[in-house]
């Protein structure tokens, strides 16, 4: 919802800049001045509070909603001290543009995040077929198949998958243990669901 919303707030900036463009307005560059400086002010005490909680997709929403809106102000407060000096007030509509832009190009990563969560779909960073080679290579493992990576919310990968150990002798529990801790220490992966199913063979191979 935060990264479309910053999509229809960079639509709606573009719209408006554009009919500037057609027809410029009269603008009241003290006024601006002061406007843009207090938004500044207090867009930057919000980003200041929001540094370190960047994991969530919410946080890193607002997060970004403040950092356009901070970009915004930075704009706006320029362009008001040029306009001031030269009286050419399309530069208001032209830095409005490039604030659009700015906030559309932010907004990208955020979406595409959202859309992998929404999906299920396996995370950019997490390789399956590196995942499906690790598991393989731990004592007792005879195969995996019905592998599945997905991420429950941004930062925090989850995992299901069948594993096929070498025979009955195998200790099922500190198979899952070692899969589980390669899982943790090579990809970040603490949730992951495992089903053993047991393929009869002539030597286990557990250690």
């Amino acid at each position: 919802a935060n990264g479309i919303a910053l999509v229809l707030v960079s639509g709606s900036i573009v719209f408006e800049a554009i009919e500037r463009f057609e027809s410029p307005q009269p603008v009241d560059t003290a006024l601006m001045s002061a406007v843009a400086a207090v938004g500044l002010a207090g867009n930057l005490v919000g980003l200041w509070l929001l540094r370190g909680q960047l994991k969530s997709l919410n946080l890193r929403g607002a997060f970004l909603h403040i950092l356009g809106d901070a970009l915004s102000s930075v704009g706006v407060l320029a362009a008001a001290l040029i306009m001031s000096a030269t009286g050419w007030t399309r530069l208001d509509a032209a830095v409005s543009l490039g604030i659009a832009v700015i906030i559309v190009i932010t907004s990208v990563n955020l979406l595409r995040e959202v859309v992998e969560v929404l999906l299920e779909a396996a995370p950019t960073h997490i390789d399956t077929d590196s995942v499906r080679a690790t598991i393989v290579t731990v004592a007792g493992v005879d195969d995996v198949h019905d592998l599945h990576v997905w991420s429950i919310t941004s930062g925090m990968p989850a995992l299901s998958a069948h594993v096929v150990v070498r025979n009955l002798a195998c200790d099922a529990d500190t198979v899952l243990s070692a899969i589980q801790a390669r899982l943790r220490s090579e990809y970040a992966i603490d949730h992951s669901t495992l089903q053993i199913e047991r393929r009869p063979a002539a030597d286990c191979g557990c250690e």
